[in-house]
């Protein structure tokens, strides 16, 4: 049986939907979205362990045919990474606008170090294939 490439199968849509939750959260903290909707009770810390929380959870999905406790991780890191990547970005440049193609690249950018991550475990830790 062939695998369906990469990028077709459900589990990999799972995961990038629930990763783009750390994009959507990223872009509403900043633009101050977050503080209307939940009345100045949200802190920092709270939106850094929420997307943490979803890395790991889309980690779990991406990795989910092979071995799915090997995205947690990974997936952890560029959820954390991506929303911190963001906010870095906008304080350091002083930006009061931003494109969504930009806060997207960003955000896919801190993402990066757990992406990284996951191949460098994969390699190590994956599945091996059996010679038929």
């Amino acid at each position: 049986m062939e695998r369906p490439a990469y990028g077709k199968t459900w589990n990999f849509k799972v995961g990038s939907l629930i990763f783009g939750l750390t994009i959507i959260i990223s872009v509403m903290y900043w633009g101050g979205e977050l503080e209307k909707m939940f009345h100045n009770s949200i802190t920092y810390n709270t939106l850094i362990i929420f997307c943490t929380i979803t890395g790991a959870v889309s980690g779990i999905f991406y990795a989910l045919k092979d071995k799915p406790l090997l995205g947690i991780i990974p997936g952890a890191v560029g959820g954390a990474g991506s929303f911190v990547a963001f906010d870095y970005y906008t304080e350091m440049f002083h930006r009061t606008t931003v494109l969504e193609i930009e806060a997207a690249l960003v955000c896919l950018a801190g993402g990066l170090p757990g992406l990284i991550l996951y191949f460098i475990l994969s390699k190590i830790f994956g599945t091996k294939k059996v010679a038929e």
